[in-house]
C-alpha cells in the first residue's frame, strides 16, 4: 500500500504493465482497478510523492522539536536538582556549625 508505479504500457483498461519505483527491478502486469493513477509533474515527480516527503520533513521536526525541549526540560530538571541539593548541604552545614 502507498507504493509508487511508473506505468511503462497501459496494454489495456483492465491490465498495466510497469515498474516498482522503490526497486526498478520489480516490473510486471498489475490490474489497473488495483491503482489509482497520480500524473508526474515537469520533473516526473508525482504531486503524491512530493506532498509524502514534505509531510515527512515536517514530522522529522517536530521530532527534532520535541527532542530539544525534552533535553532543556531534563537540564532545567538537572540544575533544579542539583540547585536543591546545594541548599539543602548549606543548611546542613550551617545547622552543623551551630552545635559547635
Amino acid at each position: 500500500a502507498g507504493d509508487m508505479i511508473t506505468v511503462l504500457q497501459y496494454s489495456n483498461a483492465d491490465w498495466w504493465y510497469g515498474k516498482l519505483n522503490s526497486n526498478q527491478e520489480m516490473d510486471g502486469y498489475f490490474p489497473a482497478n488495483y491503482v489509482k493513477k497520480v500524473e508526474a509533474d515537469a520533473e516526473g515527480e508525482s504531486t503524491m510523492l512530493k506532498k509524502r516527503e514534505k509531510e515527512a520533513q515536517e514530522r522529522a521536526q517536530v521530532e527534532a522539536q520535541k527532542k530539544r525541549e525534552k533535553e532543556v526540560l531534563k537540564r532545567e530538571q538537572e540544575e533544579a536538582q542539583k540547585k536543591r541539593e546545594k541548599e539543602v548541604l548549606k543548611r546542613t552545614q550551617e545547622e552543623a556549625q551551630k552545635k559547635r
